[in-house]
């Protein structure tokens, strides 16, 4: 594991596709690009090294969406209204689609709101999504959206801090844009379990960093925030969310206070994590090549989970087809692997099939409950998730 100034390289797992961009036939071009996973000496939080170009991340489909978890919603906007808008008539602004629904339910209580439009207000292309948005918000555009709305009371920034590249120029942005008594509401993926439980399946190259509560907290800090509130929130998944309420503190960056004991146990985590990579894809690879000689196997989910399990463990031989209802993606090619897309009706295609769920776990009951007869027919339903009560592992 060489080094790369302060940030050590993990596992490289060398030249990967995009994982939204899904092939029309066999002969395209599939376009690949280095991914290397890395961790902070000095803080301990684990990132991509040399990502790729926020332009390339732009999907190609106008179909293409990310979902985010939402159950816990409801009681965070109580708990948020509550506690810390106590004003009248309080301003609630949004960064981007992702923030809508949180938005909408500050709305229901009666608070004023607005939220950033990517084509208007950022000029951005139609199927532009978070890895643009975070490069096109600016401070003369923060100046812009203001001068339209007002500054916001709260400002709500979900699941996008994992995606920017230049978090000095992002952070001045967001700071623009809030009241200066106003709050900034955070919120990005837990990785702690993903990290712990060795799924490799995390490494995305969309998410330029992997936090923990730890790491999180650290750089909210490091750029001049106060926390006044932070929670971990559990999802019903391996993923949980971090949020974090804070206020502008100061303009300058704050120096890193982590104690020795923290650090050196985030360094021995992000160290076993790829320590054990490749003895994890051996002893997955040897437990698919079995099955594969008593059936065949396919994923359920043609989604970046299931192209990461397959392009990283190098699983591309043992993998029939990837199930997915989503109609526009049939037909379609995984990226790199050139896998099929198909209807779950294939499932019913074989007498003996094992289908790998590459899935949000909350869905797996439902989906082993609508193919009831595929179970019956001596078809058999696992999970790629270690977390999962369908786990392989």
């Amino acid at each position: 594991m060489k080094k790369t100034g302060d940030t050590k390289l993990l596992i490289d797992l060398g030249e990967q596709p995009i994982s939204n961009r899904y092939l029309k036939h066999s002969s395209d071009q599939r376009e690949l690009f280095p991914l290397k996973l890395g961790q902070c000496q000095k803080t301990g939080l684990i990132q991509l090294i040399d990502p790729i170009a926020y332009e390339e991340l732009v999907p190609r489909y106008d179909w293409v969406t990310y979902y985010e978890p939402e159950s816990h919603l409801d009681a965070l906007v109580n708990k948020v209204a509550r506690l810390y808008l106590k004003k009248n008539c309080p301003v609630v602004g949004g960064i981007s689609f992702k923030d809508k629904s949180t938005i909408e339910r500050f709305e229901r209580l009666g608070n004023q709101s607005w939220t950033i439009d990517p084509i208007q207000d950022l000029k951005l292309g139609e199927n532009a999504g978070v890895e643009s948005v975070q490069a096109e918000l600016n401070i003369e555009r923060s100046k812009e959206i203001v001068n339209r709305n007002g500054r916001a009371d709260l400002l709500v920034v979900r699941h996008i801090w994992e995606h920017v590249y230049v978090q000095d120029l992002f952070v001045a942005a967001l700071k623009e844009l809030v009241a200066g008594d106003g709050y900034i509401l955070f919120e990005v993926p837990d990785c702690s379990n993903l990290i712990n439980h060795l799924d490799y399946t995390m490494i995305w190259e969309e998410h330029l960093y992997y936090y923990t509560l730890l790491t999180f907290k650290q750089s909210l800090q490091h750029y001049g925030f106060a926390i006044i509130d932070v929670e971990v929130v559990p999802s019903g998944t391996y993923e949980n969310s971090l949020i974090a309420l804070v206020r502008v503190q100061t303009s300058k960056k704050v120096k890193n206070n982590i104690k020795k004991a923290e650090l050196e146990k985030a360094l021995h985590r992000g160290n076993n994590y790829a320590k054990k990579y490749k003895s994890q894809r051996k002893m997955i690879s040897e437990y698919l090549s079995k099955e594969s000689r008593k059936r065949k196997i396919m994923l359920f989910g043609a989604g970046h989970i299931s192209g990461a399990f397959i392009n990283h463990l190098s699983l591309q031989d043992l993998i029939e087809c990837v199930v997915d209802d989503n109609a526009y993606k049939q037909g379609l090619l995984m990226p790199k692997s050139i896998i099929p897309i198909v209807h779950s009706k294939e499932l019913y295609k074989y007498d003996s099939t094992l289908c790998l769920f590459a899935v949000n776990p909350i869905h797996e009951d439902k989906i082993t409950s609508k193919h009831k007869k595929f179970m019956e027919k001596g078809g058999r339903f696992g999970s790629i998730c270690p977390l999962s009560d369908y786990s392989i592992y």
